[in-house]
């Protein structure tokens, strides 16, 4: 029954399930959460797909909208994972094209989330000439993300990621105390309390990664 609802909820036209643009954008995000949050990993780039399909016709009825192309460019970064490794990185080069094409036309859209994003993309994308991958640039955009929206649960959960992975644990835990005191969105609690479940297990593991360094201290 699960699974037949999950179907409908993605192949319902958008008309019938949304009158206005912000219904439409928050009808994509629950969708991509569902796919990517799901812990089943067996059909989830054949749901990417048909999410993106969705989102494609989308663009007939509010064509050229900032917030629908970053929908578009999450799902294509999303799906990437589940792909053989030289469709993942055309797929990672093609949200880059046109993330940086958003943040040029419209610098705050989805408050910043296109700069989170983008900026996760250069840290984890292989360095040249493999990929694009620099981790002084995705430093850049994530500090653009929170200087645009300062309560980004996702800018600064991804940011504390990636301050752990430059050894600045000190620094990242300021950024995870930031995303767990940032409320819930009513429209996105599935997103929004994964993320902030994410927040306070780092918090955690940073303390354990402390409490063992003072006793190795100690013991020396």
């Amino acid at each position: 029954m699960k699974i037949f609802l999950f179907w409908c909820f993605i192949w319902v036209p958008i008309s019938s399930l949304a009158a206005t643009l912000d219904d439409t954008i928050n009808t994509f995000e629950s969708a991509w959460a569902s796919i990517y949050y799901r812990q089943d990993n067996t059909e989830k780039a054949r749901d990417y797909e048909q999410l993106l399909l969705t989102i494609k016709n989308s663009y007939a009825t509010y064509p050229q909208q900032p917030e629908l192309i970053f929908f578009e460019a999450l799902v294509t970064a999303s799906r990437a994972e589940y792909l053989a490794p030289l469709a993942a990185l055309d797929s990672i080069a093609y949200v880059r094209t046109i993330l940086s094409q958003i943040i040029t036309l419209k610098p705050s859209t989805m408050t910043g989330s296109a700069y989170v994003v983008l900026a996760t993309l250069y840290h984890q994308a292989p360095a040249w000439p493999i990929a694009f991958g620099d981790d002084k640039k995705a430093e850049e955009l994530f500090k653009a993300a929170l200087t645009i929206n300062p309560n980004s649960l996702d800018g600064n959960y991804y940011y504390g990621q990636f301050l752990v992975a430059k050894n600045a644990p000190k620094d990242a835990e300021f950024y995870f105390k930031q995303a767990v005191k940032i409320p819930l969105r009513p429209k996105q609690l599935l997103s929004d309390s994964q993320l902030r479940l994410a927040a306070q297990q780092a918090l955690t593991q940073l303390a354990q990664q402390q409490e063992r360094s003072w006793s190795t201290g100690k013991q020396e």
